[in-house]
């Protein structure tokens, strides 16, 4: 009897594990709020957006905490997450490393889950690691961080970083962050994983980390919660892989498609503003734009099969209408004075200090870049390269500067029309580090042959179209190119600007100084590669030789200071001619000036005259099929004579 009644019991409680994870499923009708942002970019004060043709401030952080505040108080228990690139956009991320301000107001903003983005490398491994360590250790209530697809094994064999990686592998550790995690949440288990991806990932340079494909890891991750012993109820991927208008190439729609298990995609990166979601199978992918102008909400209603669908989504704007909340805005005081200590007092310069005022307003920057041509704001960042220079050389006749180069993905902020701050100049240059270890790239010298300043044209008139993060603006030079030419064959006429205002042809052979900043100098070898070949642009020394390490040919002051760009930009604003003691930005920038022509003309005569080497090239390649179905033809006619009798072929 006594066996029998303890055989009931294992059988009985066999099958009510066995029954687990069908128990926990949530039940038809359960609800989840989740609200959400990506790509703050250290925004922790307003920012000045163009909307309806006016500049208005919109995001800030102590904004934000008031209207999720909201969310709370009126929806309840709720989920709040961050896709990536919080960091590196303001001075306020000049603290990172020191500071972690970013995760530490998330922290306070009640944030649940975040992941890396691109832009949190931008200090390398070893900055990461420190910002890690600094968040674990003053932190009381910190954002989970999850990420899901680097490869460390790959990581740590890199002989350049690999003391680096393994810092970042023990703060990552230190933190308490993971692949995944599980959360409760209106008595739901919800599973939130990270991943980076594919074009995320190529910007990030000289941190040691290499990514896993993130499908793949994806896959292993919802394999792996699905498998377990309490399968979650919902699956949330924080994305920093972004999506676009091409479906074939929109990385999130791609992550969807492949891997149908993920619940709810959160799409960072791409900066996208999806006001509605994006629907693949029964995944859902949300994004709410940048710099926290809006924040994400939707309302997710669980179905009869145990998938989600959304019964509510909007973006909820984070404009002047909402007030401020007063600690979190005390606490942006504090880093913010901690900013002019660790970082603006070392360049003598005041955080909110006016600099000049503009009469007009320049591009803004969500529309910077995405038309060809020239643009005001890139002639004058570039103006401002070639002055500050020679404001530093002086008298440099025999090391004269020919050109100065910006493309379009190193600039990331504009100027409205009224008063321009060290704040707002920081803005324009606000990624990267120098040698030096602090935040701004400097400005580099180096020579290029004239051949390679007609392919960098080259490159600008045929690439930058799909991929406008390299188009390029300039001082010292101006073409002309045909956009219905063939591609890398568009370039019709240049001319550089000698001392004198005169303009006159490039010679080959001949070396050329160029004022660029050590970040496009340094993806200069990606053009070859991107071009399979066809192009390559060489910077050299003032003796022709090739250069490989350009952070020797950093640009440094009076006082041994790297010349960041920023700085670069700021000296020049306050040349300008004064008016009531202010610096007025002079109407010259208010039209362009001809450095960028384009000639739209269809004329054949204007479509195939003047070819380079890449033109015959690409001809070479086009008859090349021709010519095989000339000899295939002329094979079977010939077989075909040899077959038939000749009477055959005659009239």
């Amino acid at each position: 009897m006594k066996k029998w009644c303890i055989c009931t019991i294992v059988l009985c409680l066999s099958l009510l594990l066995s029954l687990g994870p069908t128990a926990l499923a949530a039940e038809e009708g359960a609800t989840l709020r989740v609200l959400f942002t990506h790509d703050l970019h250290s925004n922790l004060e307003p920012v000045s957006e163009l909307r309806d043709g006016v500049y208005a401030e919109r995001g800030g952080f102590a904004r934000l905490k008031t209207v999720i505040d909201q969310e709370r108080e009126e929806k309840g228990e709720l989920l709040l997450v961050d896709a990536g690139d919080f960091a590196m956009g303001t001075l306020y991320h000049t603290i990172f490393s020191t500071e972690a301000a970013e995760l530490m107001l998330m922290g306070q903003m009640g944030y649940d889950a975040v992941t890396l983005g691109n832009h949190e490398f931008d200090a390398g491994s070893a900055g990461l690691a420190a910002m890690l360590d600094v968040a674990a250790d003053r932190g009381d209530a910190l954002p989970a961080l999850v990420y899901s697809n680097i490869d460390w094994s790959a990581s740590r064999a890199d002989e350049t970083h690999g003391d680096s990686v393994i810092k970042l592998q023990k703060a990552l550790k230190h933190y308490g962050a993971a692949e995944y995690i599980i959360m409760e949440k209106q008595g739901l288990r919800i599973a939130l994983f990270g991943l980076m991806g594919l074009n995320a990932g190529s910007f990030i340079a000289d941190s040691g980390i290499v990514f896993e494909d993130a499908v793949t890891s994806a896959q292993r991750v919802v394999t792996a919660l699905e498998q377990s012993d309490s399968p979650p109820d919902m699956i949330v991927c924080l994305s920093h892989c972004g999506t676009s208008g091409d479906s074939r190439t929109s990385e999130d729609q791609l992550l969807a498609t492949a891997v149908p298990e993920i619940d709810l995609i959160i799409s960072g990166h791409a900066h996208n503003t999806l006001k509605q979601p994006v629907i693949i199978g029964d995944t859902v992918i949300a994004a709410a734009g940048c710099y926290g102008a809006w924040l994400g909400s939707l309302n997710l209603v669980c179905t009869a099969d145990g998938r989600w669908q959304v019964e509510d989504y909007k973006l909820i704007p984070v404009d002047e209408t909402l007030d401020s909340d007063a600690d979190l805005q005390a606490n942006i005081a504090a880093f913010k004075r901690k900013v002019q200590r660790q970082y603006l007092n070392l360049f003598d310069y005041r955080f909110d200090a006016l600099l000049a005022t503009s009469p007009f307003a320049f591009t803004a920057i969500k529309d910077f870049g995405t038309l060809q041509g020239e643009d005001t704001l890139g002639n004058l960042i570039t103006d401002s390269y070639i002055y500050s220079v020679n404001s530093l050389e002086g008298d440099n006749g025999d090391d004269p500067i020919h050109l100065a180069l910006v493309p379009s993905g190193a600039v990331r902020a504009s100027f409205g029309e009224g008063d321009i701050t060290v704040s707002d100049v920081f803005n324009i240059s606000a990624i990267g580090y120098g040698n030096d270890g602090l935040s701004g790239y400097p400005l580099v010298s180096f020579y290029v042959t004239g051949e390679d300043i007609k392919r960098a044209a080259e490159i600008d008139a045929t690439v930058s179209d799909f991929m406008p993060d390299v188009r390029l603006y300039c001082s010292g030079i101006t073409y002309t190119f045909n956009p219905h030419r063939l591609p890398l064959n568009r370039v019709t006429e240049i001319k550089l600007r000698h001392a004198n205002g005169t303009w006159g042809d490039i010679e080959d052979q001949r070396l050329y100084r160029v004022i660029t900043s050590l970040y496009p100098a340094q993806m200069l070898h990606l053009i070859e590669d991107f071009t399979y070949g066809l192009i390559c642009v060489t910077p050299r020394d003032r003796n022709g030789q090739p250069i490989n390490e350009l952070e020797q040919h950093i640009i440094y002051d009076a006082n041994g200071n790297e010349l960041k760009e920023w700085v670069a930009l700021a000296t020049y604003l306050e040349s300008f001619p004064p008016q009531d003691s202010i610096p007025v930005v002079p109407e010259y920038y208010d039209s362009a000036q001809g450095r960028k022509i384009i000639d739209d003309s269809t004329n054949i005569v204007d479509l195939v005259k003047q070819p380079n080497k890449i033109a015959f090239i690409v001809l070479g390649i086009a008859l090349i099929p021709l010519l095989i179905l000339a000899l295939i033809i002329g094979w079977v006619i010939k077989k075909i004579r040899r077959a038939k009798p000749a009477f055959m072929f005659k009239d």
